[in-house]
């Protein structure tokens, strides 16, 4: 039994603007002619505002804990929350001219200043700039009262990571030709992005949404580096990123970057998609990002014997440590995915818009990548070689300097280590 009794649910729904107080009035009239014994409990009366589609699940829980408000912001009639992230939270919510359901992405007050507003309304423009299938739309920005926010398209979807542990769960692992489709398809998005002078920065699997239908698309260009800025932001000094799918050459300056460390990014998410970790899953940050820079990531055939060879190579090609040595754009990429899936059978060169030619002498390692090379070790690194740690105040570890070269500790110490 709700500690809320059902008039205060009806007053609370009154006071929180969800409903017009006639439609509210209406439904009372119904649900009492129908389910009388509903007005004898708050919880079963507000499950009836739900049957009939007037509030959504997420609104009850929160009327039932008093809250009323915050259910509205600007034209939007907020519908349920999708996710929470370190910055902002990103809520379901109807226009209430179009009715169209859109991702309301929503900066909370005390954090709209300084560089959380700056990054916020640099999403805001990079979505403004883009347009592909393969990339959340942008419907534009705003704030209300102080509060932030920008509207973009609603895609129904799973992120990679949520995709990969749910298959995990049933004891089951991704398909390799839906990892060559996932990554073909954000090459593509990340094409368009990088055509229009946009580095992602923080290409992982919680950033690639896939629906059932097996699209994808690209999410979440908060950190989006717009190439030949002359503006950065002070606090850029700093590594922006996610430890565990950032570019080596990220770890070290995260502002003068190209497109190719989010290629990087990419076949670090292709490794997660294949044995359902990222590629250097232990140890404490810096260590992580150190091994980035010196480590070649356990062998994806220790957990998966019948691996593709050639999806091995395109990851291995795209989690090179020199840029140089990866493909230069995410085009090459997409043109490898498809010939990729078309060598085993999962599609035909006219799927691509191609012809027979464009694919012909498809052989086994047409990369050029030395698999077992760039792929060598057959146990997890969780540290690397020789390394000491140190404790430090904070309780994090670190490596110790004295087993490093001068650029390794050059670099600990530029981390603030």
């Amino acid at each position: 039994m709700s500690s809320v009794t059902p008039d205060e649910f009806i007053d609370y729904l009154k006071r929180s603007a969800l409903l017009a107080p006639r439609e509210i009035d209406a439904a009372s009239v119904e649900i009492r002619r129908a389910v009388p014994k509903a007005l004898d409990d708050a919880t079963r009366l507000a499950s009836e505002f739900v049957k009939r589609g007037l509030l959504t699940e997420w609104h009850v829980r929160q009327l039932l804990k008093r809250k009323y408000k915050g259910f509205t912001l600007g034209r939007y009639r907020v519908l349920g929350r999708l996710g929470t992230g370190g910055m902002s939270s990103v809520y379901l919510a109807e226009h209430d001219i179009t009715k169209r359901r859109e991702a309301i992405k929503v900066l909370p007050k005390p954090k709209a200043e300084g560089e959380y507003l700056k990054r916020f309304h640099r999403e805001a423009q990079a979505l403004a700039s883009l347009s592909s299938p393969y990339i959340v739309d942008g419907y534009g920005a705003d704030e209300r009262d102080g509060v932030h926010f920008v509207a973009m398209e609603y895609f129904d979807s799973l992120n990679l990571r949520q995709l990969v542990e749910k298959l995990a769960e049933n004891g089951e692992a991704l398909p390799y030709e839906d990892a060559a489709s996932y990554i073909r398809q954000a090459a593509l998005g990340l094409q368009h992005a990088h055509e229009r002078g946009l580095v992602h920065r923080d290409v992982k699997p919680e950033n690639v949404l896939v629906n059932e239908r097996k699209e994808v698309k690209i999410i979440d260009f908060g950190l989006a580096l717009f190439v030949g800025s002359s503006v950065t932001p002070g606090s850029e000094k700093r590594i922006l990123g996610t430890a565990d799918y950032l570019a080596p050459e990220q770890t070290v300056d995260s502002h003068n970057l190209d497109a190719r460390a989010d290629l990087y990014g990419l076949g670090a998410t292709l490794y997660f998609c294949l044995v359902g970790r990222p590629p250097f899953p232990n140890g404490s940050v810096p260590e992580r990002l150190l091994a980035h820079r010196r480590k070649e990531p356990t062998s994806v055939f220790a957990e998966r014997l019948d691996a593709w060879n050639d999806l091995l190579q395109i990851c291995a090609k795209l989690m090179a440590k020199n840029p140089d040595d990866r493909f230069q754009t995410a085009a090459e990429v997409v043109d490898a995915t498809e010939r990729c899936l078309v060598r085993h059978g999962f599609a035909t060169p006219f799927d691509f818009g191609r012809r027979d030619a464009d694919f012909a002498n498809l052989g086994d390692g047409d990369l050029g990548v030395d698999v077992e090379g760039l792929f060598l070790s057959s146990d997890a690194a969780s540290k690397l070689l020789g390394a000491d740690k140190l404790d430090v105040p904070d309780g994090a570890e670190v490596l110790s300097s004295k087993r490093l070269s001068a650029d390794d500790d050059t670099f600990l110490k530029s981390m603030g280590f």
